[in-house]
């Protein structure tokens, strides 16, 4: 009994870092505990867009939504992760998403996570559970991971808690939370400094291997600009930690394979998005300069998130949104962090963190040296928000504030110290102070801006000069440090507590994408059919239903896509700019027959204009095209009677080179999508051979999947097969089991020959770019394993051997 009892206190003892950090971070979700809510926004689905609307869903007046600004995460992130988690659970790597866009790849898209390592929580938990272990999961990890660091530091042990409790609930992980890959991306940093700073003290094969693996599951998690910004961070230890000798060339040479090693492990991820990311509407969707950086007047909100207001009290009115408040950590936090200047003479890796806090800041704000990245768009910059590398200064901020509580707790402080760590959080308080009264002159925000700003420096001059008061009591009586050291402790918890919990949303689970009549109505009809939903669903909100659109949205998605719908609206694809929001406003263009538009969803209105149960279906349906097949309160189903089938045989074709030709010449009234396709190649068959016949032909799917489908064809003639799904690298085509070209019809679809006779078309979604990736993965992964194994059990054989020698 003893002995077990001392067992349990030494693994007590051991472990209680990694305790006390679960019990932080569950103690920040402790609504999901008590109340069983969900880290999702479901309240953004239920109180914002029909047909949710028309219900109240246990409340009095509809449902109260509290941050519209984390829209994305419903309808961008949850749903693309849910596809991708489903289709992965299915025994199917998850390649395609057919249900947005006509068709666009899935896996490539970064966010989508497919291949995530917290998927594993779904193989025992359902979709919104384990979304929620995810959330959860991912805080306790960046925590851990920046403890180990800090341990290997030589930080005490609360030093270690406290820095990784601030980098885990500090501005950009709080902000971002519910995004599920941004911060699980953000954790692997600490732990990627880590086995680089490990491999460049001394070659050890474990700690390569991890680093390979640590980088792996970084690029796996969701978020690819995480690792965009590590590569620096691992580029400036290396230059820190350089030495003129042969054992560090050795050294590096050593970390450069594994962190090659790293990237073949990720291969199955990387090539196929890489070339997504090719033929995507990236390069011509450049961010605007006023959102590529962070003004500098957020530097406020370092300390005071809320000084420019906030979108959940629905009082912002500073520059760009909320979401670029990613560099609060607190006023507890940054003195820690300033205090370490104290050692920064003796200390190296205090050196490291404030050149990469200077170089974090030179890139974030509008610099020089920023803005000439962003003006020659190098390495994609003009795509990309630079603010976000902020997560790298809450980093910095976090790791130095643990060595900061190190120096409170060993070394007394002289008033020297106490100035040079005071002074700059109190000026910018001080000068915020007298920005917010000069408001009261402006006409832009005016008073309103006055007294937001003034209201939301309250609570952090309070937190200031409570900070005053610890430091006085800890210098007078040595005897209170502990005391004091905890009350730092609690403030750091309060304002970090404070920041996330206003920001973040916590809804009820039968929030979260809840069905109603006309969902239902709609997942009840035969497939395959498209749903235009945006005039009352937001784009991808319909997905989650299993309900598939022409419109979209997506953080990276192919060029052609895009410029279908510009097509769509009416637009001139040489002169619109294409974006990640694909919206279609003209819901009456006859492209949408082709694209096997069978429903449109509308909003009926009173005679002011407003969504009314009793109102009328817009005028623009009152055409024989279009038929009213259900309503429901405030929502409306129009058929679409000349919607084409997603499959069908056509007999006469033209060939045209030129994408602007092709759109112009389908835009054409005239034009019989059913009668006749453009190509863009010549096929080897004569048009003469086929032309002026009456043909008859038949055609119905056997099985119709994202990434596999097979029709049944039968036709009196040679012909082409249409599909109005998206022509993209890697789909192939069989016709009774023989390979079969497959070309781009009518600018964006497919087109199969096919031959006089029944035929059974199967088409498949294979990628070459998955296929390499997948191939180079594994033999890394074996390369990583035999690495380990010849480290583990070598040292092993080579220990028994002496001792059988001796």
């Amino acid at each position: 009994m003893k002995g077990l009892k001392k067992k349990l206190l030494a693994f007590f003892k051991k472990f209680s870092p990694f305790l006390f950090i679960v019990l932080i971070i569950s103690g920040f979700f402790w609504r999901v505990f008590l109340f069983r809510e969900v880290p999702i926004p479901g309240d953004f689905i239920t109180g914002v867009y029909y047909p949710w609307l028309d219900y109240k869903w246990g409340y009095a007046v509809g449902v109260p939504v509290k941050n519209p600004i984390e829209s994305d995460v419903v309808s961008l992130i949850f749903p693309d992760q849910s596809i991708a988690v489903k289709t992965l659970l299915s025994g199917v790597a998850p390649l395609w998403n057919s249900y947005k866009l006509n068709g666009v790849p899935l896996m490539a898209n970064f966010q989508s996570a497919a291949f995530s390592p917290s998927n594993v929580v779904f193989f025992f938990l359902d979709s919104v559970k384990g979304w929620t272990v995810q959330i959860i999961l991912q805080h306790i990890l960046a925590a851990v991971f920046t403890f180990v660091l800090l341990r290997y530091w030589k930080v005490s042990i609360r030093g270690s808690l406290l820095g990784g409790t601030v980098y885990s609930l500090s501005g950009f992980n709080m902000i971002f939370s519910q995004w599920n890959g941004h911060v699980l991306s953000a954790a692997f940093v600490p732990l990627i400094i880590l086995f680089t700073e490990k491999s460049l003290n001394k070659v050890k094969v474990i700690d390569g291997v991890l680093l390979s693996i640590s980088l792996a599951l970084q690029i796996l998690s969701g978020y690819p600009l995480i690792t965009f910004y590590t590569v620096p961070v691992i580029l400036l230890l290396w230059i820190f930690r350089f030495r003129f000798e042969k054992s560090y060339l050795f050294k590096s040479f050593c970390l450069g394979v594994f962190l090659l090693l790293g990237l073949g492990i990720a291969a199955v991820q990387l090539l196929p998005s890489f070339e997504l990311w090719g033929l995507s509407q990236r390069g011509s969707e450049p961010l605007t300069l006023e959102w590529a950086f962070l003004p500098f007047r957020k530097i406020i909100t370092f300390i005071a998130p809320d000084f420019f207001g906030n979108h959940t009290t629905y009082n912002y009115w500073g520059p760009q949104e909320y979401t670029s408040n990613t560099g609060y950590v607190g006023i507890m936090a940054m003195f820690l962090s300033l205090l370490s200047l104290k050692n920064i003479k003796f200390n190296n890796q205090i050196k490291f963190l404030f050149v990469l806090m200077a170089l974090t800041l030179i890139l974030a704000f509008r610099t020089p040296v920023s803005f000439a990245l962003w003006n020659y768009n190098i390495l994609g910059m003009k795509a990309e928000s630079a603010h976000r590398i902020m997560v790298l200064f809450t980093l910095c901020t976090s790791l130095l504030a643990g060595f900061g509580l190190d120096i409170l707790l060993t070394k007394r402080l002289r008033r020297k110290d106490m100035f040079i760590s005071l002074t700059p959080i109190f000026c910018v308080l001080v000068f915020f102070l007298f920005y917010a009264i000069s408001l009261r002159t402006t006409h832009t925000v005016g008073l309103d801006g006055f007294k937001i700003g003034i209201r939301n420096l309250v609570i952090p001059s309070i937190m200031f000069l409570f900070l005053v008061a610890v430091l006085y009591l800890i210098n007078v009586n040595k005897k209170l440090k502990t005391f004091g050291i905890t009350l730092i402790f609690i403030a750091i918890i309060f304002e970090l507590f404070k920041f996330g919990w206003k920001f973040n949303t916590f809804s009820k689970i039968d929030l979260v994408y809840p069905t109603t009549p006309v969902i239902d109505f709609l997942t009840n009809q035969k497939k395959p059919f498209r749903v235009l939903c945006d005039k009352v669903i937001p784009t991808n909100f319909c997905n989650q239903y299993g309900i598939e659109t022409p419109e979209g949205q997506d953080t990276i998605q192919p060029i052609k896509n895009s410029q279908f719908l510009v097509a769509i609206n009416g637009g001139d694809i040489e002169s619109s700019e294409v974006r990640r929001y694909g919206v279609i406003d003209n819901d009456t263009s006859s492209l949408l027959d082709l694209v096997n538009t069978k429903y449109i969803l509308t909003l009926k209105t009173d005679s002011k204009n407003r969504p009314s149960k009793t109102g009328e279906i817009p005028e623009r349906f009152n055409n024989p095209r279009f038929k009213n097949v259900y309503e429901d309160k405030s929502v409306a189903v129009i058929e679409n009677k000349a919607s084409l089938p997603r499959a069908f045989m056509v007999y006469n074709w033209d060939v045209e080179k030129s994408n602007l030709k092709i759109l112009k010449s389908l835009m054409q009234k005239d034009f019989q999508f059913d009668q006749k396709i453009i190509l863009e190649k010549e096929i080897t068959l004569e048009k003469s051979q086929v032309q002026g016949q009456k043909q008859l032909y038949k055609v119905e799917y056997l099985e119709y999947n994202p990434q596999v489908s097979k029709i049944r064809v039968n036709t009196s003639s040679f012909g082409l097969l249409f599909v109005s799904d998206s022509y993209y690298p890697g789909w192939s085509a069989q016709v009774d089991g023989k390979g079969a070209d497959i070309y781009r019809a009518d600018f964006l679809f497919r087109a199969i020959p096919v031959n006089k006779g029944e035929h059974e078309v199967d088409l498949m979604y294979d990628p070459e770019s998955f296929n390499s990736g997948k191939k180079i993965t594994i033999f890394s992964v074996f390369m990583a394993s035999t690495l380990l194994s010849v480290s583990i059990f070598g040292k092993k054989a080579m220990a028994s051997y002496t001792k059988t020698k001796i």
